[in-house]
């Protein structure tokens, strides 16, 4: 069988992706004051998108944030949010007068 096709050669590297979540106001639009403008891309460089979103308006815009769109691993996630909530439900309790579980 050495006509066999490896899975290295039918698979391709996957490209590098950054996914990024932002959001934008446009400040000299009076008709979008106080409406924030949230997007997704997978580019590094967000700017390029916005403006892309501006077509070529040449409008104005202020970035207010721009994070990664991965959550972080699972299992940390998950064990920092029990604890979080255990910590609550036990102070509820007690100002209820119960003793804590």
């Amino acid at each position: 069988m050495s006509g066999n096709i490896s899975l290295s050669e039918i698979l391709h590297n996957r490209p590098a992706v950054v996914p990024t979540i932002y959001g934008y106001t446009l400040p000299t639009v009076a008709d979008h004051n106080g409406y924030i403008k949230i997007g997704y891309t997978d580019r590094e460089d967000t700017e390029s998108r916005i403006k892309e979103q501006l077509h070529t308006a040449a409008i104005k815009f202020k970035v207010l944030f721009k994070e990664s769109a991965m959550r972080p691993r699972r299992h940390l996630l998950y064990g920092q949010r029990y604890s979080q909530i255990a910590q609550t439900q036990r102070l509820s309790a007690v100002k209820r007068g119960r003793r804590p579980q």
